[in-house]
């Protein structure tokens, strides 16, 4: 063997047993690791949640796993009743902006405002079988970890119609 090459430890592993295996065992676990994100166990793919009342629906399509600097879009959608919707609001929870980036919002709200943590979104009437669709595009800030509770309220003026409960798990 040339140099400082030792045949029966270099070639064969004598005396190394334990290293070996936890070589083994470490590459065994960042398979594992990359075929859950290949799976996307670590964000992207989307859930919808519903709610309804009063005759209207509303929608919340967005993803539950997600991951620091992921880039992600929300759409969020509202089918008016017969009787229509006078002043439409969606309530969205302190998890719609804790440890996110909010980029865009489409269409812009008439009013938007925070109340007791939450943030308010205020948008013209609704006639009645309107269809109305919000788009809240995010960055998830890297530092961002664990889980938090994302709740939609739909209301018109103050009065509670519909309300979406979803938890969603941050992974580093």
């Amino acid at each position: 063997m040339p140099g400082s090459l030792n045949g029966p430890y270099h070639r064969d592993l004598e005396g190394r047993g334990a290293e070996v295996a936890v070589r083994r065992i470490l590459l065994a676990l960042l398979t594992a690791f990359v075929v859950a994100g290949l799976l996307s166990v670590f964000g992207q793919t989307t859930a919808i949640s519903t709610a309804g009342g009063a005759g209207a629906t509303l929608s919340v399509q967005s993803p539950t796993s997600l991951r620091g600097g992921l880039v992600y879009q929300t759409k969020m959608t509202v089918q008016a009743p017969t009787a229509g919707i006078e002043a439409p609001k969606l309530v969205l929870s302190r998890g719609f902006m804790d440890g996110l980036t909010l980029n865009t919002l489409e269409p812009s709200p008439v009013d938007e405002k925070s109340v007791d943590g939450n943030l308010v979104l205020s948008f013209p009437p609704q006639e009645p079988g309107d269809l109305l669709t919000v788009w809240l595009d995010y960055q998830v800030n890297p530092t961002t970890l664990g889980a938090q509770l994302q709740r939609v309220t739909l209301r018109d003026g103050e009065k509670p119609i519909a309300t979406t409960s979803r938890q969603v798990r941050f992974f580093p």
